[in-house]
């Protein structure tokens, strides 16, 4: 994350240059931008629940389907209800 030296808000990637987001100051010549999400598998757990074994870390996460709150995150941004068992990415 880079930020602005005139107003120090937060820079926003557009192709090799980088643009503050409120004042539009642009920085040129920044090279290779590569955006990363890390996801940690510590919290994961295997759960039992009415004869089910569910892997994966539950989250709260609206289906679209059913509209239950309850989703088992599978993969970053791959959700499965745990009512409907709807998969689904958000």
């Amino acid at each position: 994350m880079k930020f602005c030296p005139k107003c120090n808000s937060v820079m926003k990637a557009k192709g090799n240059r980088m643009v503050c987001i409120r004042c539009g100051y642009e920085e040129e010549g920044v090279g290779r931008i590569q955006f990363k999400e890390r996801i940690s598998h510590d919290k994961d757990r295997t759960i039992v629940a009415d004869g089910k074994v569910i892997n994966g870390r539950v989250a709260i996460s609206l289906c679209p389907r059913c509209g239950s709150t309850r989703a088992i995150l599978l993969k970053k941004r791959l959700y499965k209800c745990m009512v409907c068992n709807l998969i689904y990415t958000i």
